[in-house]
């Protein structure tokens, strides 16, 4: 018979039993395998956008479809009448999304394969249409139910919870979520778990004391906005103060300035250019070794706020167009916008018209230099210009080539070109450096140089550098050395920034004689 005593407790008398230490070993090892067995009975069900995935799939296919058949998005704007599920069905119906093209977290990935991992059912619920739904489903392969908007129904917020209490009753299930929307469901949840949340919402739903785990957002601030924005880009523009620095000019205050306002509104343009571009080319950057780190890419910087940051820049570079510089500057830099936007939609998957766009691209900065200056561009630069430039487009083609896996047939997806066009443009390629070589040689032969620079006979040098870093370049492109864009390539590279300082030094010595 075992001892039994009494003790007070709480202002009354409890009768208590004595037990052995073995016991009480018994009852703690039953109590954690019911644990065990309460958590793996609750289901672990998992948002998509936003969650488990950085980015949004009605957001991914609006820029789908926008790559495809851009007018078409005038269209879709009317299905908006007939409400969420009824446009984000006729959406699925246009564009084909992949789902291995779409930006996973790593880390909530990890977190849902664990739960899977200890028995516990894994549930997709989510807003986005079921047809979708299942896709990313089937590619990942984890999720035992998927739950989308079918039909007239919109599964999100209140009626997302409501059809997951139907399933597994309140407090029945755990929940990972991400948005504002989703604080209802945290409330229905057994525990919450917070991916990527602003701190409002995460407030919001620590009122409700289930909050489990927080994962964190990914970084922003200004560091990513001049990420997507491409900043390093910018060194291009350096071509603004060409005109003005072979005018001899550079040294003219009111000139200078012009000329840096028109490298700030001519950046910004470009910036904005480049947005439009990354969004088009989601899918493709994302399956591209290097592109895929870019901030729309990589789902670090939403595709709202890409559009976004796309009009603030766009208006801003024009504003200060207008307001600061000639109106011939201006007209020119809505050229280079029209070309840019024409050759990211269409050009590009041209063959040899986009080498010619880009080549274009990069001679415009020098007439918009000019034209910002007020100096007349010359004949002669504009040749070497374009053979030069033509040269570094035919480059960074090779580059890619050697990169971009072909599809079947061989062709380069997204490209006009076929994977055996890699021997051509390395014969091509080079050729057109030293056209542009010719042209400087030819160039300094003439007797309008002797006005412009007193000990002309000094130029001559700068043949064979240029020579020199032409050839060097694309043996290293053989070599595969250089692996990415050649601009951004020259900006790292020891020797181009020694020829540069080389043809500086040269020039000086030829200016004063």
């Amino acid at each position: 018979m075992r001892a039994c005593y009494t003790s007070y407790v709480d202002g009354r008398w409890q009768l208590e039993v004595d037990v052995t230490d073995a016991e009480r070993e018994q009852a703690a090892a039953g109590a954690a395998q019911g644990a065990v067995a309460t958590v793996t009975d609750v289901p672990l069900v998992v948002d998509l956008d936003g969650t488990l995935i950085k980015s949004d799939v009605l957001w991914e296919s609006l820029m789908l479809l926008m790559r495809d058949r851009p007018w078409a998005l005038i269209r879709a704007l009317r299905w908006l009448s007939g409400g969420k599920a009824s446009f984000k069905a006729k959406l699925v119906a246009e564009v084909a999304l992949d789902p291995a093209a779409l930006p996973y977290r790593d880390d909530v990935l990890a977190f849902v394969h664990a739960a899977r991992g200890e028995g516990r059912r894994v549930v997709l619920a989510t807003a986005t249409h079921q047809a979708v739904a299942d896709l990313v489903a089937g590619h990942l392969g984890v999720f035992d139910e998927v739950l989308g908007t079918e039909g007239q129904t919109n599964l999100g917020g209140a009626t997302k919870r409501h059809a997951l209490e139907q399933r597994y009753g309140n407090k029945g299930f755990d929940y990972m979520g991400d948005h504002r929307r989703d604080i209802p469901i945290f409330a229905g949840a057994r525990s919450a778990h917070l991916v990527g949340a602003s701190s409002s919402v995460e407030q919001a739903a620590r009122t409700h004391g289930n909050v489990d785990r927080v994962f964190p957002r990914a970084r922003g601030g200004p560091l990513l906005w001049l990420r997507a924005m491409r900043i390093h880009q910018w060194v291009k523009n350096a071509l603004l103060f060409l005109p003005l620095t072979l005018a001899h000019r550079l040294t003219d205050f009111h000139d200078l300035l012009r000329v840096s306002i028109a490298f700030v509104a001519f950046g910004l343009v470009a910036s904005s250019t480049y947005q439009i571009n990354d969004l088009r080319d989601l899918a493709a950057d994302r399956r591209h070794a290097r592109k895929r780190t870019r901030a729309l890419a990589s789902g670090d910087l939403s595709i709202p706020a890409g559009l976004t940051l796309a009009a603030v820049a766009f208006v801003s570079g024009f504003a200060v167009a207008l307001a600061w510089l000639p109106a011939a500057f201006a007209g020119i830099l809505a050229g280079y916008t029209v070309l840019t936007l024409v050759y990211s939609f269409e050009l590009k998957r041209r063959l040899l018209v986009d080498i010619i766009a880009l080549a274009l691209l990069y001679t415009l900065r020098i007439v918009a230099g000019g034209a910002a200056a007020g100096v007349v561009v010359s004949e002669w630069l504009l040749a070497f210009s374009l053979f030069f430039f033509t040269n570094l487009a035919f480059l960074k083609r090779y580059i890619e080539l050697r990169q971009m896996l072909p599809t079947a047939g061989g062709k380069v997806a997204g490209r006009g070109y076929v994977d055996t066009d890699a021997n051509m443009i390395r014969s091509v390629g080079p050729s057109t450096g030293t056209a542009a070589v010719l042209v400087m040689a030819l160039y300094i032969n003439g007797a309008q140089v002797q006005k412009l620079y007193p000990a002309a006979f000094w130029l001559w040098l700068i043949v064979p550098i240029l020579i020199y870093w032409n050839m060097r370049v694309w043996f290293l492109a053989e070599r595969g050395e250089v692996d990415h864009d050649p601009v951004v390539f020259a900006l790292r590279d020891r020797v181009t920034w020694a020829a540069t300082a080389a043809v500086a030094v040269i020039a000086v010595l030829a200016t004063i004689g």
